[in-house]
């Protein structure tokens, strides 16, 4: 199938017929494209390298034209010659006890196939833009207001209350979800609708049973009573579900759209209330910079190793991380000055009822 993601025209396969179904399921949001094939993502059952160059260090392999990246029990390489390829393999694990247990105390409650939405956007839709210089990446829930067309990023760092402001305004306040984790823009100031399940937290859904009751409408006893015993062993903070946007949403953004405010969220031990505060745009590039540098290390480490091995080998590499973050500066940069910036402080342990009706007034 051929999807339009991130302006992007994505050709996906998968060898194992029940693991495409997955696929399809989470792709159901997107649009079909019947453009040019710019990316070609196989999900393939066993990978097989060849001129492998270099094995250092020993979760990652080096070839001329890409690397070979993995994430403990899944493998993904990425290459780039005439258009960006990129074959992953998914660990399928037996029925066993053992399996069981691994999912039971997984945070979403699935097993490592049930992840296929995660591994798809996180390590490669995301992951993409890391080989195209016209787009660039920020660590953001997004949505527009339906009947101005204004639209709101809302960063940080996990935890401030991204996902809560989202299902706020989404839900409550009429918006319409662009993106819940990730957000890609362009140096036009474009958003792309990032259309990954967005995960639910309990904390989202304390006093609020309408939203429980749908994240568990098509679950069975099994699924419920890991959650309330997660919930009650771990905290509210370790234990989520995902949910198809169209699900819980009334409007799903398909297409790009004009940003038009960005609030950097923060919480700190100094500050009594909530305060806003509008900052440069130098500010919020160098900001949002460093906290997606942090949020995908676990790639980003990869095209270090491969720099390195090409280097050892004298080799031209096919991703240099440094040219990466000097593009996006510079998207971040022509976009910020043409948006609204703010950075949220917001106190640790502030009332989350009264954090929320401060900004459905402001929304």
């Amino acid at each position: 199938m051929l999807y339009k993601i991130f302006g992007t025209t994505v050709s996906i396969t998968s060898e194992n017929k029940d693991l495409g179904l997955l696929i399809r399921k989470e792709m159901e949001c997107y649009p079909l494209s019947e453009e040019a094939i710019e990316v070609e993502v196989n999900f393939v059952n066993k990978i097989t390298l060849t001129d492998v160059y270099s094995n250092s260090p020993s979760i990652h392999s080096s070839f001329r034209e890409g690397f070979l990246a993995s994430y403990g029990k899944n493998r993904i390489i990425y290459s780039k010659k005439d258009i960006l390829k990129i074959d992953v393999e998914i660990s399928k694990r037996t029925n066993t006890f053992k399996d069981k247990l691994v999912k039971f105390i997984n945070i979403g409650f699935k097993n490592n196939i049930e992840e296929v939405g995660a591994i798809l956007h996180e390590l490669v839709f995301v992951v993409m833009n890391y080989f195209f210089i016209n787009k660039a990446l920020i660590h953001a829930s997004s949505m527009k207001n339906r009947k101005t067309e204004k639209v709101i990023l809302f960063g940080g760092t996990g935890g401030v209350g991204k996902t809560s402001l989202e299902l706020l305004l989404c839900r409550k306040l009429g918006y319409s979800f662009i993106s819940d984790d990730i957000a890609v823009i362009d140096k036009d100031c474009n958003i792309y609708p990032n259309l990954a399940h967005p995960k639910i937290y309990a904390y989202n859904v304390e006093g609020n049973a309408d939203l429980e009751n749908l994240l568990f409408s098509d679950k069975n006893y099994y699924d419920k009573f890991q959650w309330k015993v997660l919930k009650k062993l771990r905290g509210l903070n370790k234990v989520r579900r995902s949910i198809s946007p169209s699900k819980i949403y009334q409007s799903v953004e398909k297409d790009r759209n004009m940003m038009d405010e960005y609030y950097i969220l923060s919480r700190n031990n100094l500050s009594t209330n909530i305060e806003i505060e509008e900052i440069s745009a130098n500010e919020a590039s160098i900001m949002t910079l460093k906290i997606i540098q942090n949020e995908y290390h676990a790639f980003t480490q990869h095209i270090v190793w491969h720099e390195y091995n090409a280097m050892l080998l004298k080799n031209n590499p096919i991703l240099v991380l440094e040219d990466i973050h000097k593009n996006w500066l510079d998207i971040y940069q022509e976009v910020f000055k043409n948006i609204k910036c703010f950075n949220i402080k917001i106190p640790i342990n502030f009332d989350q009822k009264e954090f929320l009706r401060i900004f459905q007034e402001r929304f």
